[in-house]
């Protein structure tokens, strides 16, 4: 087994990342991307995490893809993320609704790296799904690379 593969699994294992943000317009409590990172600081040791996100014209549809990626020296492990941005969103103008939509992506993407079960937040169905176009890869959760 790889040294990241340990560190992935000690995170899986240990991560605490509470649902601190509150939406008061539906009620609920959910975990943001920030609650998240924030999580993993204490147990990620040597290790790293970055969140890349990449927006596509799918369509007539814009989507954001985040890459969650997790290194340790030369080996990475990366999970991606999607989210659809809005037609519109009250209240925003078009650059928030792109980093609303990105952030939701990065959430997605580290809750598929660290094996984190959100379908029982209100957030979960209130946001966005994955895109169903011919050219996205649909079963792609986790891609196992070394870095050269």
């Amino acid at each position: 087994m790889r040294d990241v593969d340990k560190l992935l699994s000690e995170i899986q294992k240990n991560l605490k990342a509470p649902k601190s943000q509150y939406n008061s317009f539906g009620k609920y409590h959910y975990r943001g991307k920030e609650d998240i990172l924030e999580g993993i600081k204490p147990i990620l040791g040597e290790g790293s995490v970055t969140v890349i996100d990449d927006v596509q014209l799918i369509g007539d549809r814009f989507y954001v893809k985040s890459t969650a990626r997790l290194s340790l020296g030369n080996e990475i492990i990366e999970a991606i993320g999607w989210a659809r941005e809005p037609l519109n969103k009250k209240g925003m103008d078009e650059s928030m609704i792109t980093g609303a939509a990105a952030s939701y992506a990065g959430k997605r993407a580290l809750g598929n790296l660290f094996a984190i079960d959100d379908t029982k937040d209100n957030d979960f169905h209130h946001g966005q799904q994955q895109p169903q176009a011919a050219n996205v890869q649909q079963n792609q959760q986790y891609q196992y690379s070394d870095m050269y």
